[in-house]
């Protein structure tokens, strides 16, 4: 009973990560083990100093890894490459990290925080409307949607129609 409700608990709060309807940003420095690799994944965009080194261990401890986080691993980086990561637990760095596609970005040695910060503000400058709507987009896209379902055509057709939309066509024509 005890580790359903404590794995409960962890899962909800990893879901409430994953359906922030804003985009968060993963900044990693050190070690991103077990739980930090779940949390990691829950982000929409993970950004990784070049000294950070993960793991996903639970075969080493008898463990199976929750269907939510497992279900985050094959999102991001694939069947083959994340039964060989959960099989054998073992540690690799940030470059491999990138190369499998479990991190967006590497930044040199303690600088993750400052290049989330730089990119969130990147992000800020966009229409919030537009990036809620992007979010929301991709999701469900990988839920199954189809292209001609009535949720994806109506986020497009709402943003044809939207303020943002009006006040961007009408900067890029004024060139502003």
């Amino acid at each position: 009973e005890d580790a359903t409700a404590s794995g409960q608990t962890i899962a909800d709060a990893l879901m409430a990560v994953e359906t922030c309807p804003k985009p968060v940003i993963a900044a990693i420095e050190g070690a991103c083990v077990g739980g930090g690799v779940s949390l990691a994944l829950a982000c929409d965009i993970r950004i990784a100093d070049m000294e950070a080194q993960f793991g996903i261990t639970p075969a080493k401890l008898g463990l199976v890894y929750p269907a939510g986080d497992t279900r985050r691993l094959l999102q991001a980086i694939g069947p083959g490459k994340a039964k060989d990561l959960l099989f054998t637990g073992r540690l690799f760095g940030a470059d491999e990290a990138s190369n499998i596609g479990l991190v967006d970005r590497v930044a040199p040695a303690s600088k993750a925080r400052l290049l989330a910060r730089t990119l969130a503000a990147d992000i800020a400058t966009n229409s919030q409307w537009s990036t809620r709507g992007i979010k929301h987009m991709i999701s469900g896209l990988q839920a199954g949607w189809l292209d001609t379902d009535g949720e994806a055509l109506a986020l497009f057709v709402d943003s044809v129609a939207g303020e943002d939309f009006n006040e961007g066509q009408t900067a890029f024509l004024k060139k502003r």
